[in-house]
């Protein structure tokens, strides 16, 4: 069965070597208002992080150690098993962008059933599902501001 596939959505490989191969789907949701070329949500100008600030800037001007950040929770990251800290996202930053874009209201990162976006710099922020984006961990295209299922 050298190449073929097992029936469930994975392609296996015997054979020298013994390759398993799994394809996991992987889920994007294309941002609602900015489809198309890339940075097209910041005026066409790319994005990059600034060193020093909590997510790179992308959720506002927090300086790294600030305390007058609201603190909107923590959530231990699956992937790294460490907690991180989540606050409260500015206006007028790419982050609300990506919240008004996706009509998504941020709230306590915590509970279950919420939707979790990691950000740019082991940052994340927490918000309640609705229509548009289910309930679920997602890692933030920044180019795009698309969010891909993890």
């Amino acid at each position: 069965m050298n190449g073929s596939g097992n029936g469930n959505g994975n392609n296996v490989s015997i054979g020298s070597g013994n390759n398993v191969n799994v394809n996991r789907s992987v889920n994007v949701v294309s941002n609602p208002v900015y489809g198309g070329t890339a940075w097209g949500w910041n005026r066409g100008v790319v994005w990059a992080p600034a060193y020093g600030y909590w997510g790179g800037g992308f959720w506002g001007a927090f300086a790294i150690g600030v305390t007058s950040a609201a603190v909107f929770g923590a959530i231990v990251n699956s992937t790294t098993h460490q907690t991180v800290t989540s606050y409260q996202v500015q206006p007028d930053s790419p982050g609300a962008t990506l919240l008004s874009n996706y009509q998504l209201t941020q709230t306590q990162c915590g509970p279950p059933n919420l939707v979790v976006v990691y950000g740019p710099n082991d940052s994340v922020i927490c918000a309640q599902p609705n229509h548009l984006v289910a309930a679920g961990n997602y890692n933030l295209d920044s180019s795009n501001l698309s969010l891909v299922s993890i």
